[in-house]
């Protein structure tokens, strides 16, 4: 019967570490919303060359940065109410 317990009490403690670290955005999950932001700013900076709108470009990648941070949250499952979500702080 002891064993049982304890066998149990490894099971629900290891589901509950496993759940949280799943509801984590991951570095992978950071990279591809880096890598869309980096393509927006190539993109943009490419269209004119030596113009003076890099400052929109700039605008406008962090914006698709913060966009796909948003949206990748929101595909997360979502976590208790008094747990703060960590992300990199890059406003």
């Amino acid at each position: 019967m002891l064993l049982l317990c304890q066998g149990l009490t490894w099971t629900g403690l290891s589901l509950v570490i496993a759940q949280t670290a799943w509801a984590s955005p991951t570095p992978e999950d950071y990279r591809q919303c880096h890598r869309k932001a980096a393509t927006v700013l190539r993109h943009c900076l490419d269209e004119a060359p030596g113009a003076r709108h890099g400052n929109q470009c700039w605008e406008t990648s962090r914006q698709t940065q913060k966009a796909c941070y948003l949206e990748m949250r929101k595909s997360l499952p979502s976590r208790s109410a008094g747990r703060r979500r960590d992300s990199p702080t890059q406003e």
